[in-house]
């Protein structure tokens, strides 16, 4: 973790306004952003990564703060296309390592909540940080301040996440997620900008159910947990019938890799077709067949059984 500097804000106006618990927030904050200032902005994710050993914390404070700090013009909220939110800290200054941020910047993203409490001109830098055109406070009236702090972002579907970690300890034989965990929020949040994961998690864990390995019948009492199922891979696997149960149709069973029929060849000429990128980055029918299903990568793995189903095409 990089070190931060906190300069003196004793004297600023804008952290005049702040309450001790929303200056502990930009604090913490401080500490958990990128080189860029940037960091996540939904009140979930704020919570786990600022507060973790502090159970007593209320998400309805923590979205309390934050709004509290972009009232206050010292950080930026804004909502990418797939509504999820971020923050920015303004005038973050503190960029030594990374070249580009882990988040994605306010360019091209709605802006949420108001800025009309600051009259300061927004500008941004070459290096995509938000700044302001004066660095005085503007004085709001009490009103505007309210409908700032009641205009924040519509939180992003992540009542999803609780979705999937409630259908997860439905399944018999799995170890159960007893706790949503920072870790395991990213992890969801990465598998579900995937849009492949997204459309088949479903099945995929419905595969896990039907098998019997993944319930504990194994040689070595392994249960299939919600962070083994949040793996990169795990998913495709699942749904190529890797951990399938054998044919003996009962007692312990061991995953089993399962090869997809001589069809897939006919969806993966229909694929490099239809998507050049594969071909502009050196994957040809060739060279695919060369390294057969199990050496293609698992995005073009992913492409093929979404072909196939969409054309009717059975290839396992």
């Amino acid at each position: 973790m990089p070190n931060r500097i906190l300069r003196d804000w004793t004297d600023s106006l804008a952290f005049e306004g702040l309450s001790p618990e929303a200056e502990r927030f930009f604090v913490r904050l401080i500490m958990k952003a990128d080189d860029f200032g940037r960091f996540h902005g939904d009140e979930r994710l704020l919570k786990s990564a600022l507060f973790p050993l502090l159970a007593d914390v209320r998400l309805t404070s923590v979205r309390q703060w934050r709004d509290e700090c972009a009232a206050a013009s010292l950080l930026d909220l804004y909502q990418d296309e797939r509504k999820r939110v971020f923050v920015e800290i303004r005038n973050f200054n503190q960029r030594s390592r990374a070249k580009e941020s882990k988040f994605p910047g306010p360019d091209g993203c709605r802006t949420v909540g108001s800025d009309s409490r600051s009259h300061d001109r927004t500008l941004r830098s070459s290096d995509g940080h938000m700044r302001t055109e004066t660095e005085t406070e503007t004085e709001t009236e009490t009103e505007t301040e309210t409908e700032t702090t009641r205009g924040r972002a519509e939180a992003p579907p992540l009542d999803l996440y609780e979705e999937i970690r409630q259908k997860w300890n439905a399944i018999k034989g799995v170890s159960p997620c007893k706790q949503l965990s920072y870790t395991r929020q990213q992890a969801l949040q990465q598998r579900l900008d995937t849009p492949w994961w997204a459309d088949h998690w479903e099945e995929a864990l419905g595969k896990v159910a039907a098998s019997k390995f993944c319930c504990g019948e194994n040689q070595r009492g392994w249960r299939a947990g919600l962070d083994w199922f949040l793996k990169p891979d795990t998913a495709l696997e699942l749904i190529e019938g890797k951990y399938d149960n054998g044919p003996g149709g009962n007692g312990s069973t061991e995953p089993q890799k399962r090869e997809p029929n001589e069809r897939w060849l006919d969806v993966l000429k229909q694929v490099l077709k239809d998507d050049p990128g594969y071909r502009e980055n050196g994957m040809d029918y060739e060279q695919a067949v060369g390294l057969g299903w199990g050496g293609i990568p698992g995005c073009l793995r992913q492409d093929i059984i979404t072909e196939a189903r969409k054309s009717g095409t059975r290839i396992f």
